[in-house]
């Protein structure tokens, strides 16, 4: 999901706004804060509202952040998988079909 990839490699504080939400994904401010909400009912995001102190985009009140459970694999930043590396290069070299 999109709204989940914004999270990829960022820190586990990183505060998702709906403005940044709506950047990221191209969509409609309103199309951007039902998928957060989404996210939240179906609890792999958590709803927090901004302290009075912290500055924040005037229409953005509140951020979202990763559930615990799920902070470590949504924040986790890509790794391409290689087959060929996987395989040492041998069914390419050999033409042995790779074995399961």
């Amino acid at each position: 999901m999109k709204v989940l990839e914004l999270y990829r490699g960022r820190q586990a504080d990183f505060k998702l706004t709906v403005c940044q939400c709506q950047s990221g994904i191209g969509r409609a401010y309103t199309t951007a804060y039902s998928i957060l909400e989404e996210l939240a009912a179906l609890e792999i995001l958590e709803k927090f509202s901004f302290e009075s102190t912290e500055v924040a985009d005037a229409k953005d009140k509140c951020y979202w952040l990763p559930k615990q459970e799920f902070n470590a694999i949504i924040t986790a930043p890509y790794v391409d998988l290689d087959h060929i590396a996987d395989l040492g290069n041998r069914a390419v070299s050999q033409n042995i079909p790779p074995t399961i």
